[in-house]
């Protein structure tokens, strides 16, 4: 049986959540990690869109698009909610995390930068925190009483913002926190964690 290929550029970015998932279930996967700032034009030629990440299981089966590398390991690892209700939400949550991080990357002028810090990262960061303090299922996930795509989508929201800003972010939102503490003791997560090299973004 052949090990699963993620392509993704050598940081965390939209990389960064198909990882968590591949690592915590245990699944063996060749990362690579492109160090050029663009895609190598050999590899651009097989990728669907010219563009990374690029999920590539086996002969039979590839996908593009990090929602829906995203959206298939989801599938694969029953992580979309137990019920219709739920996985709405799981879904609201997912591409809320999404929109944060890529917003966070794209604000091309110092002001623009400031503006999302004080405002839409707080906002967003706010919904998070009350989805999960009003989870009367649990206390260690964001909707339901099991893991769900929403945990590692924000769980990677939170350790970036973390590394990136010092938990300024979070001097209100304790919750967040701890949650981000506990989806640690997991092993394989711990582990990887430990062994991820510091990259750029």
């Amino acid at each position: 049986m052949s090990v699963p290929t993620l392509y993704y550029f050598d940081g965390r970015g939209l990389g960064e959540t198909p990882r968590l998932i591949l690592n915590y279930f245990g699944q063996e996967f060749k990362d690579v990690r492109i160090q050029e700032s663009t895609v190598p034009a050999d590899l651009k030629a097989k990728t669907p869109y010219g563009q990374l990440p690029w999920y590539v299981e086996d002969d039979q089966f590839s996908v593009a698009q990090s929602v829906a590398i995203n959206h298939y390991l989801s599938l694969k690892y029953k992580l979309q909610g137990n019920s219709i209700r739920d996985q709405a939400i799981v879904l609201e949550l997912v591409h809320a995390a999404n929109e944060l991080l890529t917003g966070y990357w794209s604000q091309d002028t110092d002001t623009k930068k400031e503006k999302y810090q004080k405002v839409t990262v707080p906002t967003i960061l706010k919904r998070f925190n009350h989805v999960l303090t009003n989870n009367k299922q649990s206390s260690n996930h964001f909707v339901g009483d099991a893991l769900t795509l929403a945990d590692f989508s924000i769980f990677n929201v939170i350790d970036y913002l973390v590394w990136n800003t010092q938990n300024t972010h979070f001097t209100d939102l304790p919750a967040l926190l701890q949650f981000h503490k506990e989806f640690q003791t997991n092993t394989n997560i711990s582990n990887y964690i430990k062994k991820r090299v510091d990259t750029d973004f």
